[in-house]
């Protein structure tokens, strides 16, 4: 099954992103491929569900969460092989290849329309 494109505001600007959705999809995530930019949606809304990995992803990237209402809850930038788990509950984790102008933008408390 191919990743579903859509495009995430960020105040004025707006990036393409691949949706995963399931398990696997998410799971696997950024492992094993090229620089771009992936939303991860959960079933759920947790914060041990949202927890993140960064094993067999070769650059940093930054991994913004988000609860049910796609407000900003956490944000850092994940070097590779580590483990991150948001500060409180999301749903959706968004992560951006390390370059990307919009997520400059992105703090703790903005909302993203997607």
């Amino acid at each position: 099954m191919a990743f579903t494109s859509m495009h995430i505001g960020i105040g004025p600007n707006s990036i393409e992103v691949e949706c995963c959705r399931g398990f696997w999809k998410n799971f696997r995530g950024l492992m094993f491929s090229r620089r771009k930019n992936i939303l991860l949606v959960f079933p759920r809304e947790g914060r041990n569900r949202a927890a993140i990995h960064s094993f067999f992803v070769f650059f940093p990237f930054q991994a913004i969460f988000l609860n049910s209402r796609k407000e900003v809850v956490d944000s850092k930038r994940i070097k590779p092989f580590r483990v991150f788990r948001p500060r409180k509950s999301a749903k959706f984790v968004l992560e951006l290849s390390e370059g990307d102008t919009a997520n400059t933008e992105i703090a703790v408390g903005s909302c993203l329309v997607f």
